[in-house]
């Protein structure tokens, strides 16, 4: 669920809050989340490995924004 106006919303609302703070827990110092492995080794996979880790990054501060999570 990524929507809080989602019909389901108020019925799992304590988990996926719960989720969500898991979520701001796990975020970096510099504001992303890194994986805690390794796509490969060497330059191609170094670049893969920066644009999946951006993409992860999108993903979760939308979803964070979309529940009212970042503060402005």
């Amino acid at each position: 669920m990524q929507f809080p106006a989602s019909f389901l919303y108020p019925i799992v609302k304590t988990e996926i809050d719960e989720s969500l703070d898991v979520l701001i827990d796990r975020q970096n110092d510099d504001g992303a989340w890194h994986l805690t492995w390794r796509l490969g080794s060497g330059e191609v996979f170094d670049r893969l490995q920066i644009l999946f880790e951006m993409h992860i990054t999108n993903l979760n501060l939308t979803t964070l924004e979309r529940f009212g999570r970042i503060e402005r």
